[in-house]
Parts: structure tokens; sequence; C-alpha cells
């Protein structure tokens, strides 16, 4: 289980699985070779890269706040993914944690793989995971998916159950979760996609979201994701995020990156290099 200090806070990076995928099925704008730095943390033998589903669990005073919830069980996937419905919550039992103990729950943004593990289902029926959280969405995110022509069966298993529970609140793209935590506004791969900066202690950190979805987007920030919504926006977000991590000198959290999942990122005359933690 991987651990990080950052100050006064503690982060936890809780696993549910890592996903080999081959690099066409995710990334258009690949160089014609991986780096070699690649392997074996992030790109295997075969070639695939090495995608980390994983969400963050941050001890900050006595607030317990959860980074996205990664696919969860029961709902229907778009594709085959390697899946032991008990490492999530083993992992989770490894960190010192019950479902009981999360106040607050942030999601960066409502693709499944980040919101799916919201909600859990009992007796046919899509109930809160976390009984005692508050879960946390950017306005502009829920007004996405609520204007959506297209159906969204995930959605409605993730998000609609928190609203009738009552335990959904709406926030601007700059809230503020506790003294050491706030968002920051990261459009592009979604309208209302947040990443998490965290300050205790004289140290930064960044929570990545879907701003970055692999290591080899440092090196080579002009490659896309596919999923990205809004290509354009999404590039532009890209880049200011990594030159925010290099001014701050920040330790960057990339949410789907494999272990070694934290790390900063230098200047390299005119190339950003990663340094893993």
């Amino acid at each position: 289980m991987q651990k990080w200090a950052i100050g006064a806070l503690t982060i936890h990076a809780v696993l549910e699985t890592v996903v080999p995928t081959r690099p066409d099925r995710i990334f258009r704008g690949l160089p014609p070779e991986l780096p070699s730095w690649l392997h074996p943390d992030y790109v295997d033998d075969s070639g695939n890269l090495l995608v980390a589903i994983q969400s963050f669990f941050v001890e900050s005073g006595d607030e317990l706040v959860v980074v996205d919830c990664c696919f969860g069980e029961g709902h229907d996937l778009p594709y085959q993914i390697p899946m032991d419905p008990d490492q999530y919550r083993q992992s989770l039992a490894t960190a010192g944690f019950t479902p009981d103990d999360v106040t607050t729950v942030v999601c960066t943004h409502l693709h499944l793989d980040h919101a799916g593990r919201n909600t859990t289902l009992r007796d046919g029926v899509w109930l809160p995971t976390y009984p005692n959280a508050t879960y946390l969405l950017t306005a502009d995110e829920y007004s996405s998916w609520r204007q959506s022509s297209a159906p969204n069966r995930a959605a409605d298993e993730t998000v609609e159950p928190l609203v009738s529970h009552d335990v959904l609140r709406l926030v601007e793209v700059d809230h503020t979760i506790t003294d050491e935590i706030g968002l920051l506004s990261t459009p592009g791969h979604t309208p209302g996609h947040v990443a998490l900066r965290i300050e205790s202690g004289g140290e930064v950190a960044v929570i990545s979201g879907d701003v970055i979805h692999h290591p080899i987007q440092i090196t080579h920030p002009d490659v896309q994701a596919l999923p990205d919504e809004d290509a354009t926006g999404a590039a532009a977000t890209r880049d200011a995020l990594l030159q925010r991590v290099v001014d701050e000198q920040a330790i960057l959290f990339g949410t789907h990156f494999a272990a070694p999942t934290a790390g900063k990122i230098v200047a390299d005359d005119d190339r950003l290099m990663w340094v893993p933690m």
C-alpha cells in the first residue's frame, strides 16, 4: 500500500485494479516508440500502458476525504476489466479505514471509473457507500450530466441515489473543503472536472483526476486522451496544471498512475521530466 505524508496530512492510495491497456485504445498522438523510462512501472512487457483505478484517502485532522470512488461493483462496464472484487475492500482495511469513517467524498467528474463506488447495491437498491459522508460535485459537472441527451445508466446508479438520500452537495470549482484541501478548476476532460490542491506544513500536492491519464503525458503533453470531451480545452488545462506543479514544486498524484503514483515534475531544458517518489 502506498502512503505519503504532506505536512500534517496523510494520503493513502486505495487500489481497485490495474488495467493493461493498448496505447491506441486510450491515446492519440503517441510517439512511435514509448520511452524506455516508462518500463516496467508504467508499461508492461507487451507494450500495454498500465492504468491504475484507485481512490485517494486523505486524512486532514478529524476529516477523512475520499477523492474518486473507482468502478465499484454491480455496474455494466463498457469493456472487460480485470477485477478482483475483494481488492478494494482489502486495500481499505489495510489502510485502517471503514466506509463509516469517511466524512467527505469528492468526485473529480462523473465517469464511471471515478464515481462507480459512490454507491453500493444492497437488496436491489443503490445506496451511498459511505453512509456518514457528504458527497461533493461541481455544479458545472452536475449540470452537464443533467443536460446530456445520451442515456447514462451508470450516472443514474451513482448520482441519483445521492440526491434521493440528500447527501450530494453541489459546489463551485474553487471550493475549499478543509483549510488544507481545495478544488482547482480543470475543465476539458469533462465540463466541470476538478483537480485537488493540498497544502500543509509548507508542502503542496496536487491530485490530477483525468487532466493527466498517464506519465507519458508529462514528457509528451500533446498526447491526447480519447475520452477527453473537449480535446483543445483539455490540452490547455493540462499545460497549465503541469506548469503550476512545476512552479509550486508540488508533488503530483496521478489518479491513473500505477505505482509509484506520486512524484515531482522538473523542467529539463524545454521538456518536463517525471521523477517518481
